[in-house]
């Protein structure tokens, strides 16, 4: 058990400084907040304690923090998804010693995620999935009745046909939808590994293509829909091939990805500029096949260390992750009488020798 003096007794505690004077909510502490939150929740709950920085500026103090903690408040919200805030968290602050606790409790049977990285098409655009979806979308093949005979269910040959010639400067007969997209990147060499915004986002596209009923992405064509497509004179057909197919192999895809059945790609001239061409990406949709990630999604858990020492951040694989996601779906009985509901206690000593005593019925234990 870690003990802070002047703090909490748990199982579980971490700590981090803050500032958050005049309506501070910078992204970077608040990426730290909830790292810590996330990796507290899957090892079972704990305290952070946080250390406002300037708090002897605050005047008055709990105003700032109110403010503060608005912003923080709907990122736990959307970490802890579909659970309530109430669930999960409490916070005492201590006026005396300038420090916040926020005890965390854990729900048995879920598992939190700072990123999915797994996306969906929508009609306005592409979006990354939420909690429930996510799981949705991984326990599919689990859920079908009949067996499977392809891990494809929307082939390339249902896609929306394309036009294989396109005019320099003129709009396009088409315009975007759930299945289609344009982009128009400027750069001389395209999806390069240095040009990581480019590389990201054509990922997210594909995922969400791949997701939900597949879909077609049109690299050299603006969002207005006109043609210029992409100079080949110093970016040739084998090399952005040969970055497209390296793009792919890097996501996360249920399945081994083969050409010319899960993806295709090829090259239609633009009419009236020389050696330019409309790069064509073709995504066959498999939204029962598991899930197509864009990057391995992003969880992290509190694990001790192997000294006995303060525990550590661990983040996890993508095989870990998913093991922890989706791995008790087969799980059929939950015992939920009283000898199957456990408490989870913290104790808070404030820096003035008072002290505060939590304690949570968390659940039912599930029956493995």
């Amino acid at each position: 058990m870690a003990v802070a003096a002047s703090g909490p007794f748990a199982e579980n505690v971490l700590l981090c400084d803050i500032k958050i004077g005049e309506g501070v909510a910078a992204a970077k502490i608040l990426k730290n907040i909830l790292e810590k939150c996330c990796a507290l929740y899957n090892a079972g709950g704990g305290v952070l304690e946080m250390r406002i920085v300037d708090f002897e500026d605050l005047e008055p103090p709990h105003n700032e923090l109110n403010r503060f903690w608005s912003t923080l408040e709907q990122k736990l919200k959307a970490l802890i998804e579909p659970l309530s805030y109430v669930d999960v968290f409490e916070r005492t602050f201590d006026r005396n010693s300038g420090k916040v606790y926020l005890f965390i409790k854990n729900v048995p049977n879920h598992f939190c995620t700072l990123r999915f990285n797994l996306f969906l098409a929508g009609d306005s655009g592409i979006y990354e999935a939420s909690n429930i979806e996510a799981i949705n979308v991984m326990t599919k093949p689990l859920n079908l009745k009949k067996k499977r005979h392809s891990d494809v269910d929307a082939p390339l040959s249902s896609l929306p046909k394309v036009d294989k010639e396109f005019a320099y400067g003129e709009s396009v007969s088409f315009h975007e939808s759930r299945r289609i997209e344009f982009k128009h990147y400027k750069s001389e060499q395209i999806l390069s590994e240095n040009n990581r915004t480019q590389c990201d986002n054509l990922r997210k596209i594909i995922s969400s293509f791949a997701n939900t009923n597949g879909g077609v992405i049109y690299l050299g064509i603006t969002d207005e829909g006109i043609a210029f497509g992409h100079n080949l004179e110093r970016d040739s057909t084998e090399a952005i091939e040969e970055r497209v197919h390296f793009l792919i192999d890097k996501m996360y895809w249920s399945v081994t990805p083969k050409r010319e059945v899960h993806w295709d790609l090829k090259f239609f001239p633009v009419v009236g500029k020389e050696n330019h061409s409309v790069i064509v990406i073709y995504v066959a949709g498999m939204q029962t096949s598991g899930g197509v990630f864009a990057k391995c999604p992003v969880s992290v858990e509190l694990r001790p260390s192997e000294d006995g020492s303060e525990g550590q951040v661990h983040l996890l694989d993508f095989d870990e992750w998913k093991q922890r996601m989706v791995g008790r779906t087969d799980v059929q009985t939950v015992q939920t009488d009283s000898k199957g509901l456990y408490d989870c206690m913290y104790v808070l000593i404030t820096s003035n020798d008072h002290y505060v005593v939590l304690a949570y019925k968390v659940g039912p234990r599930l029956k493995m």
